[in-house]
């Protein structure tokens, strides 16, 4: 759940109690009563993510804390002088937000996202419940979202296998790996393992390819290249790209990832984590447009059932074309 709060005031009352709060609990018990006065929500969790000035000659310091497992519990209870509204959005709208300058305290917002994904912007839905529907398991959509390396090893599984199966592969290949929860895959891990072991891993029932092993052979591949050329870090490969055609072009330089599924992978870091480099709309083409017409464009069920008609309507195009 994200909030956005305007009040007549300011937010001087939150600001006041917060500024004369010197412990780090204090700030918490704060930032908690605030919250559920002026939103009408609970937290499961409370993080306070730093501090800012309110400007370089003010003595106004604020604290920014990041409430995680947010649900509507109470009805809102605002001082007299005050008007608070609760918007809800997910986060890809968010970032739009923030960027447009549509968004006071854009400072606090910025260190909240960071604490809340440090990698790439979080995708969060409209319950503040995950927003991907990429794997078909809830472990399989949590690993995607904290770990790029499980989202790139999804989109390399991604031919010949319906979409959600490749996505949820990586969950399992993780519970076969033993990676602990809340924990990620490792590349380094993985690119050193006995080629034999992990072609196990991949054919063990449930397979976790059509394939298992050539996958295997070629996500052994995709992990040594990342730690060859990117530290070891998926997620090196689109930190700090400054234009569309750059990401795809990294992307299309990976082991298994050709120049279509380059842009697919961009297209969907951009729709849906906010990987928004300058162009990313003209070097993903097709892609980056507006409608169901790959992985990148499914956000629940119905639009996993339109991103699929529409494959399969390519295909038997294709296939008309062929043998005209």
């Amino acid at each position: 759940m994200l909030t956005g709060k305007r009040s007549a005031s300011d937010c001087g009352t939150g600001s006041a109690k917060v500024r004369g709060c010197r412990e780090r609990e204090d700030v918490r018990d704060a930032a908690e009563r605030e919250l559920r006065e002026e939103t009408g929500y609970v937290a499961e969790q409370l993080t306070l993510v730093g501090r800012t000035w309110l400007a370089g000659y003010a003595t106004h310091l604020r604290h920014a804390v990041l409430a995680t497992g947010c649900r509507l519990a109470l009805d809102q209870r605002l001082d007299e002088d005050e008007f608070c509204e609760v918007v809800t959005m997910p986060m890809a709208g968010f970032l739009v937000h923030l960027r447009d300058g549509d968004l006071t305290d854009a400072d606090v917002a910025w260190m909240c996202l960071d604490r809340l994904h440090p990698w790439t912007p979080h995708p969060v839905g409209q319950d503040g419940c995950m927003a991907l529907h990429l794997a078909t398991t809830d472990d399989g959509n949590t690993l995607l979202e904290r770990d790029p390396l499980a989202l790139l090893l999804g989109m390399q599984l991604d031919q010949q296998i319906p979409m959600e199966k490749a996505f949820t592969s990586p969950s399992v290949l993780a519970q076969r790996l033993g990676v602990p929860p809340g924990g990620r895959l490792d590349a380094a891990a993985i690119a050193a393992l006995p080629p034999e072991t992990l072609l196990e891993h991949f054919r063990t029932p449930p397979a976790l390819h059509r394939f298992p092993g050539s996958m295997a052979t070629r996500t052994q591949q995709l992990c040594q290249a990342l730690v060859d050329d990117w530290g070891g870090d998926a997620a090196n490969v689109w930190s700090g790209v400054d234009s569309g055609a750059e990401l795809v072009r990294r992307i299309g330089s990976l082991p298994g990832f050709g120049d279509q599924k380059a842009k697919i992978f961009a297209a969907l870091l951009a729709k849906q984590f906010g990987v928004t480099p300058d162009g990313w709309e003209a070097a993903t083409g097709d892609y980056g447009k507006p409608g169901h017409r790959s992985i990148a464009d499914v956000v629940d069920d119905a639009s996993r059932v339109k991103v699929r008609e529409f494959k399969k309507a390519k295909k038997a195009e294709a296939k008309a074309t062929a043998q005209a």
